[in-house]
Parts: structure tokens; sequence; C-alpha cells
């Protein structure tokens, strides 16, 4: 789980006047202790005042700013991607509207963000593993709350990130879609809908997933671990990681082993 999420960034602000307005390509919560702010995705509109929680996601215009204008409000945010972001999905842990926050929760939150704050700026791979761990255990406080009110996730979702998951095999969308009693069409429209994503974007996730992991903690060569992922032409793999990661799988490995 550690290696199939990237946590972008993260702050928290204490005295906060930013306006986020776009269209998100990336997953964030959001958390304001003191304040007021106005937020909306596309045109529904929440004003929230005290302790909220809220999700950025792909898919609508989010826009939220300070409510009055001028008048700070204390922030903690983190944004992150990655495969095990539609994981989340699947299982229903995911956020996707704002949720008012009692003194309890709030405190458990607040402890648990500052320390996931900490962890993310230590050097190495454990400190990356306990923010994820921080990161999930939030989720989870989070939809233990909302579960009377958000639906079950759906079944064929889950079905067919195990079929995508199975790295070491091509997936036959078509078959996945027939199984299903879905046309491909509609398989890729309910896909993009429920994890924001497409079908090809997911899967190309997991195998630059499985290439980071292999490039930073194995010595295979490098042509063996396109061929393992199903790569053909090593020459393939390597523009794809280089356009995903934004560095070749040479230099990668080098980044992690000095």
């Amino acid at each position: 789980m550690f290696d199939e999420l990237t946590l972008l960034h993260a702050a928290h602000t204490p005295r906060c006047i930013a306006t986020v307005n776009k269209v998100f390509t990336y997953h964030t919560i959001q958390l304001m202790t003191r304040g007021q702010v106005e937020l909306f995705y596309d045109d529904h509109q929440t004003l929230m005042k005290g302790q909220w929680f809220w999700p950025c996601f792909p898919g609508p215009h989010i826009r939220f700013h300070e409510s009055p204008k001028g008048k700070p409000w204390e922030h903690r945010y983190i944004a992150f991607t990655g495969p095990q972001v539609t994981r989340w999905q699947a299982a229903g842990i995911l956020p996707t509207q704002p949720m008012q926050l009692d003194d309890d929760v709030l405190a458990t939150l607040v402890k648990r963000y500052d320390q996931m704050l900490e962890k993310m700026n230590q050097p190495g791979r454990w400190g990356h593993a306990q923010a994820v761990n921080l990161l999930e255990s939030i989720l989870l406080e989070v939809a233990q709350l909302q579960s009377t009110t958000q639906p079950n996730p759906p079944v064929w979702l889950s079905k067919v990130l195990k079929h995508l998951s199975q790295l070491e095999m091509e997936p036959d969308y078509n078959a996945i879609a027939a199984s299903l009693h879905l046309s491909l069409t509609t398989l890729r429209r309910h896909f993009r809908h429920a994890t924001g994503t497409t079908l090809h974007q997911y899967r190309l996730d997991l195998l630059i997933t499985e290439a980071r992991r292999k490039l930073g903690s194995t010595d295979l060569p490098i042509k063996q671990i396109a061929d393992e992922l199903g790569y053909q032409d090593i020459y393939y793999f390597t523009r794809q990681f280089t356009q995903s990661v934004g560095i070749s799988p040479g230099r990668f490995r080098r980044s992690r082993q000095s």
C-alpha cells in the first residue's frame, strides 16, 4: 500500500486567506479548526463555520475561500495520488462531502494531521509509510462517522480493480465488461464516474508503481523489469515511466540508491 500512494504536498497555515479555484487532477483532504469558509462543488454551496473536514477530488469545479473576505481561518491539508486512492474509493472510505466536526473528533484529527505532516517531512521510506498509515487512519475515522449516510461501494468496481491489479497479464477490457453484462463504452463511463480516472490510466498507475518498487528495492536489470510488467519494448517502457514520474528509470534508481 505504501508504495502505491504518492504524497504530493501538505501544510498547516494558522492564518489562511488563500483562494482555491480549480478542477483537481489529484485528491486532497482539508481541515478547518476555526474561522469560516465558503465552499463550492460546481454550483453547490456550503458555508462552513468553525470545525469542518472536506475533500477535493477530480471531477467538479471546486472553489473555497475565507468568508468574509480578508478574515483568516486555520487550515490543514494533504494532497495525494496513486492507485491506492482508487482502492480506498472501492472500499468506501474516501469522502465526497464536507462534514462538520465535534470537539472530540476534531482533537483526534488535528493530532493525526500534525503527526502526518511531521512524518511526511522525514527522509527515507519509513517516514512516508507512517504518513500514509496516518492518512488512512484519518479517512477511516471520517468514514466511520459518515457510515450511516454514505452508500456501500459498488460490487462491480471491486471486481474491475481486482482484474486490473493482475499485472502479470494484459487486461482484456472487453471480457471484463462482458462479465459485468456491460458494453465496454458503458464500463469506461461508469469507471471514470466512480474513480475520476480511466481504466487505462489506473492500469498504467499500477504498472509504474510496481516499476518504482522494483527499481528501488531490487537489482533487476531495467529490461527485465519491463519484461515482467508486460512491456515488449524497453524504449516504450522508458518513455511511459519518464512521462509519469518525470525522470528516467535509470535516474530514478540512482536517486533511491544515493
